[in-house]
């Protein structure tokens, strides 16, 4: 589409801070088996809180909210949903199963990048809903923005619905000719597809979570796997107004395809580094020495918020197993210094605070 025309991608003036995190990225990606092959048990555990986070977390995104007991409960698949929330969560969770299935296969294993792999994802994600999805928009939408007065202001005008299904074939037909081209690093090609695909919004609802989905696949497909490991939601969250202003800014002029794609670039970009050097600081702590276990275990609960869950505490220490976790707040509550507020597998903790 737009930015994959040709010439549109070559006229973009990268900067120098750019080119560094680009460097970086490669970096990583050079180390990635290096790290994967160094802490499997720790990789699991990463890899089981970045499905349950990244589900919880790209659903809040999108104003789903669903209590975190409930999430866990359809992701680990040991109930299903039982309202509409709870059926886009479960969607989620469903095309996330998806991706995951076809990580790091070859291309005889997987589905091919295609507008119809674009529509079976979306199908994933509304299969538990009444109105189903897998299907392009019928009418026209808007981007709109609340604004903290409670109005609502339009950001951005997409593709008319008419005129989805051509767009979204040039789209990939774009993406693969500049692929295969070799010229375009791939790290600047995930980013321009995301934007294109976000700008013809193809779908009545779901375009962001299927558009973070998509960000997952092709940066697999490219060669960086990080998001088996790290999801980029909950960094996505963290980065909200940047993620509107960098989408802001290189929207502008799209439709003339006279944008400028360095803002968003550099926006996406710099998350995917966030992300990796997350995977790098958890897979490379070196394993505590004995007694040391747990100190790291209460030194992570007194840097918790007042109340946490139990998640939250393991996210912080992956490469402790969960019955030490326990073990260390079943002492911390019996000397008093915590009490169980909820309990269960995603238990909710509270601190008490010193006289």
């Amino acid at each position: 589409m737009k930015s994959l025309d040709d010439g549109v991608l070559g006229r973009q003036a990268v900067p120098p801070s750019l080119l560094r995190t680009i460097r970086l990225l490669g970096e990583y990606k050079g180390r990635q088996t290096v790290l994967t092959d160094r802490s499997p048990k720790i990789l699991h555990r990463l890899r089981q809180a970045a499905l349950l986070h990244g589900t919880e977390t790209s659903s809040r995104l999108d104003g789903i909210v669903v209590p975190p007991e409930r999430v866990l409960a359809f992701v680990a698949r040991r109930d299903g949903p039982r309202n509409r929330a709870e059926q886009e969560i479960a969607g989620y969770r469903e095309a996330l199963g998806r991706i995951a299935a076809e990580a790091g296969q070859d291309e005889a294993g997987r589905q091919a990048l295609t507008p119809q792999m674009v529509l079976h994802l979306h199908a994933d994600l509304f299969q538990f809903l009444p109105e189903g999805g897998g299907r392009w928009k019928t009418s026209d939408n808007l981007v709109t923005e609340r604004l903290p007065d409670g109005s609502t202001a339009v950001r951005f005008t997409p593709v008319p619905a008419y005129a989805v299904e051509d767009a979204m074939n040039r789209l990939h037909d774009g993406f693969i000719r500049q692929s295969d081209a070799g010229i375009i690093d791939p790290l600047l090609l995930v980013p321009s597809y995301l934007l294109d695909f976000l700008c013809i919004h193809p779908f009545s609802d779901g375009n962001e979570r299927i558009a973070r989905l998509l960000a997952m696949v092709l940066l697999e497909r490219a060669g960086y796997a990080l998001t088996a490991w790290v999801s980029l939601d909950p960094l996505f969250e963290r980065t909200r107004a940047l993620w509107s202003g960098a989408l802001q800014a290189s929207w502008r002029g799209w439709h003339q395809a006279a944008h400028t794609l360095v803002p968003w670039w550099e926006y996406f970009l710099g998350v995917v580094l966030q992300g990796y050097q997350e995977l790098e600081r958890q897979v490379t702590v070196d394993l505590p020495p004995r007694g040391a276990k747990r100190e790291m275990v209460v030194r992570a609960v007194r840097g918790l918020p007042h109340q946490f869950r139990h998640p939250d505490l393991e996210r912080l220490v992956p490469s402790i197993s969960r019955p030490t976790i326990n073990r260390v707040l079943r002492d911390l509550r019996t000397a008093g210094e915590v009490r169980c507020v909820k309990p269960g597998r995603n238990a909710w903790w509270q601190r008490r605070e010193p006289a």
